[in-house]
């Protein structure tokens, strides 16, 4: 892996895990402003994506129109504008999540493209969808872990979870139909998965919230909070493990270092 990007993920999961900065629950419940380009970022990749896959002979998809290392430079950038994103954030609520969380998925889709074939477009597309795939399934476990702490009883959890669902079962059909080869890598970084995640619920599964006869904040547990946050970045680290065939794209002859 490129130096300089392995240099970014280090220093960005770091900070991702150990940053306590987070909007009051009960406020981000009751938060209902979204930030509208942000849903259309995701489909705008699956109709370009789809396109690269069906019409290959496109040159366009094989341009080398992005450079990686201003992309990485970007990702050490953002991270001081984003905690102050955040700090903005818990004080009077923009989004329902955190700006960190964003900036690993956008850590993430480099990741991404770098493993699929670095600085070609159809690989920034598989990146953008790698991004929103990993963190919508980690919402759907996060979500299924609150509803089991509420008794299985929180009205209207289905409708809650379908906006994850939505986001993250098209982008595993287009993993699935680019032919994907599982490496060995893939079944370390599933186990340490699964260890991360059961040390997350045997510590008392902190998910800040959840459903008593109406939604309830349950105070910070700093080490089951970056545990949860632990197990984002493994399951975003999961890229690595796969393989991609890629399509046959007419890809620029182009040295990479």
């Amino acid at each position: 892996m490129k130096r300089n990007l392995l240099i970014g993920l280090i220093i960005f999961s770091i900070v991702y895990i150990i940053s306590p900065i987070r909007p009051e629950p009960i406020a981000q419940i009751n938060q209902k402003a979204i930030f509208p380009l942000f849903g259309y970022i995701p489909i705008l990749a699956i109709v370009f994506f789809v396109l690269s896959y069906y019409f290959p002979r496109n040159p366009l998809w094989g341009l080398g129109i992005w450079q990686q290392k201003y992309l990485i430079l970007v990702l050490f950038l953002s991270i001081p504008l984003l905690i102050v994103l955040d700090i903005i954030n818990a004080n009077h609520v923009l989004i329902g999540g955190t700006f960190l969380s964003l900036g690993l998925m956008y850590m993430m889709a480099i990741l991404g493209a770098y493993v699929h074939g670095k600085d070609n477009l159809q690989s920034l597309l598989l990146g953008i969808i790698w991004s929103f795939c990993f963190m919508y399934i980690w919402e759907i476990l996060y979500q299924l872990v609150i509803w089991f702490k509420s008794g299985c009883a929180i009205p209207g959890e289905l409708a809650a979870l379908l906006p994850s669902l939505a986001l993250s079962l098209p982008f595993m059909w287009l993993l699935l139909i680019h032919k994907i080869k599982i490496n060995k890598y893939f079944f370390i970084i599933i186990a340490l998965f699964i260890f991360v995640v059961m040390a997350w619920i045997l510590s008392g599964a902190n998910t800040l919230i959840y459903y008593s006869n109406g939604w309830v904040a349950e105070p910070l547990d700093r080490i089951g909070y970056m545990l949860t946050r632990l197990s984002k970045v493994v399951a975003g680290l999961l890229i690595i493990g796969i393989s991609f065939k890629s399509c046959k794209i007419n890809v620029r002859k182009k040295e990479y270092v």
